[in-house]
């Protein structure tokens, strides 16, 4: 169990339906509980405008859930990222 990770956890944040979410680089985790994986998005692997590619998505700040589940990232980048309670990118 746990994160093994070059980059240090950033933004931890807890869900309305108990699980944990933390970044690590550009790569989201989502832990149960019980620290057992739930799942991991690499937000690298989400396309941006290529004029913004200097700075990579790291997680600023802590995520924010909304009561129907989706997560609201800040980056490094500049941009904010709406993923929904599986880990998926939707904008």
């Amino acid at each position: 169990r746990g994160l093994t990770s070059p980059n240090p956890p950033r933004g931890l944040g807890c869900s309305p339906e108990g699980f944990w979410v933390v970044g690590t680089g550009s790569t989201i985790h989502a832990l149960n509980a019980d620290g057992s994986p739930r799942w991991t998005t690499d937000l690298l692997t989400f396309p941006v405008p290529r004029t913004n590619r200097t700075y990579a998505p790291f997680l600023q700040g802590s995520p924010l859930f909304t009561p129907d589940g989706q997560l609201w990232l800040s980056t490094g980048n500049g941009y904010i990222y709406q993923l929904n309670a599986s880990g998926h990118v939707l904008s």
